[in-house]
C-alpha cells in the first residue's frame, strides 16, 4: 500500500470524524445548505434490509424512500438526457439518478418508490441475459466470499481471506485479477464458487438476481424509467481489446433495444473505466450520453458527450451522505 493511498485514506477519515463531531454538536446547518450545481448519483441495489453482508453496493428500500424524500422537495430532478442538454437550478442542486447492474430489486423496491415521489431515474442494465446467464461475475464473488472461508484454489493461486474480508493472494485480491481480465465471465470461477449454494437460498436471490426480459420489459414501460447499457458482460473496457468493447457495446444496445423496443442511447462503462477512443467508438454506435464514475482524461471536462457520477456509500448515515452529495465529495 503506498504512501499517497494512505494520506488520502487518512484524510477521508478525519473529514468523517470532523462531519460526526459537528452532527454531534448540532452545527450541521452549514454541511445542508442547498446550493446549486449539478450531481448524477449512481445506485445498484436496493433491499429490504440495508445489509451490506452479500453486496457492498445495497442501500434498504427505506433508506432509498428517505433519499427521495428528500431530492423531491429540496433539489431539481431531472432525466438523464435533460442533465446532458445543461438543464440547472439557479437556486439549488440539480440531480439526475440512475441505477447499474439490471437487478430485479430496481423494479421491486426502487421502482414503487419512485413512483411515490414522481422521480425520474434511468437504470443501466448489464446485458448478460443476450448470453443466456442469468447473474453477474461481481455479484458471484461477493457471495462466495460471504460463504466461504477456507482458502479458495482458482487460476493456479490459493486465495485466502485478508484482514478485509477478501480473498486475495500474494498477487493481489481476486476481485482485482477479475477485473483486469477481459472475459472475466468465462474464466471458470462459476465452477469454484459455491453456485447450487447460491441458488437454493431465497435470502440471497436479491443480491444477484437479475431482471429477465419481461422484467425489463414492464420497467421500460414507466413513464419515470429510461433503459441505458452497462455493457454486456460487466468486464473492464481498458481490460479488453477496442474490437472487443465495441462488440460488447454494439450487442448490448441491440439486446436491450430488441427487449424494450425502445431506443438505446445512453451507456455507464463498467468500473468506470474507458479509454478516450472507446467515446468516439460508443458515439459511432449510437450511444449519445456517456457515463464514468471519475473522468480519466483532461480532455473529458470539456467533451460534452460524457459526464462523471457520484457515487452513493452504503457505510455511512444519511447526514453524511446527504453532506456528500451536497459537496460533491467524501
Amino acid at each position: 500500500m503506498n504512501m499517497a493511498f494512505l494520506l488520502r485514506k487518512l484524510a477521508y477519515r478525519s473529514r468523517i470524524a470532523a462531519y460526526r463531531a459537528r452532527f454531534a454538536l448540532g452545527l450541521d446547518r452549514s454541511l445542508h445548505r442547498n446550493r446549486p450545481g449539478g450531481r448524477i448519483l449512481i445506485y445498484h441495489g436496493i433491499d429490504t434490509l440495508g445489509s451490506t453482508e452479500f453486496n457492498s453496493r445495497f442501500i434498504s428500500q427505506d433508506c432509498f424512500r428517505q433519499h427521495m424524500a428528500y431530492f423531491s422537495e429540496h433539489c431539481h430532478v431531472i432525466p438523464l438526457d435533460r442533465y446532458f442538454a445543461g438543464e440547472r437550478a439557479p437556486d439549488r442542486l440539480t440531480i439526475a439518478l440512475t441505477f447499474d447492474d439490471g437487478y430485479r430489486n430496481n423494479l421491486e423496491l426502487a421502482l414503487p418508490v419512485l413512483e411515490e415521489f414522481n422521480v425520474p431515474a434511468t437504470v443501466f442494465v448489464t446485458a448478460i441475459g443476450a448470453l443466456g446467464k442469468d447473474y453477474l461475475w461481481p455479484d458471484w464473488v461477493d457471495l462466495g466470499t460471504a460463504l466461504i472461508q477456507s482458502p479458495l484454489e482458482f487460476g493456479g493461486r490459493t486465495y485466502r481471506k485478508n484482514r478485509h474480508g477478501q480473498f486475495a493472494s500474494d498477487q493481489g485480491t481476486l476481485n482485482q485479477w477479475l477485473i483486469n481480465q477481459p472475459c472475466p465471465q468465462t474464466t471458470g470461477l462459476h465452477d469454484v464458487l459455491p453456485s447450487e449454494e447460491i441458488r437454493s437460498k431465497p435470502e440471497l436471490a436479491p443480491y444477484w438476481r437479475l431482471m429477465d426480459p419481461d422484467d425489463l420489459r414492464h420497467l421500460a414501460d414507466s413513464p419515470l424509467i429510461t433503459i441505458g447499457a452497462h455493457s454486456l458482460t460487466h468486464a473492464s473496457f481498458t481490460a479488453m481489446g477496442r474490437e472487443q468493447a465495441r462488440d460488447e457495446m454494439r450487442r448490448s444496445k441491440l439486446w436491450l433495444e430488441e427487449t424494450t423496443g425502445q431506443p438505446v442511447t445512453a451507456l455507464a462503462f463498467p468500473f468506470g473505466h474507458y479509454f478516450r477512443e472507446t467515446l468516439g467508438d460508443a458515439h459511432d454506435l449510437g450511444y449519445h450520453h456517456l457515463l464514468a464514475v471519475d473522468l480519466a482524461f483532461a480532455e473529458d471536462y470539456s467533451d460534452d458527450r460524457i459526464q462523471a457520477r457520484f457515487g452513493i456509500n452504503p457505510y455511512i448515515g444519511w447526514d453524511l451522505q446527504l453532506a456528500a452529495i451536497l459537496r460533491g465529495s467524501y
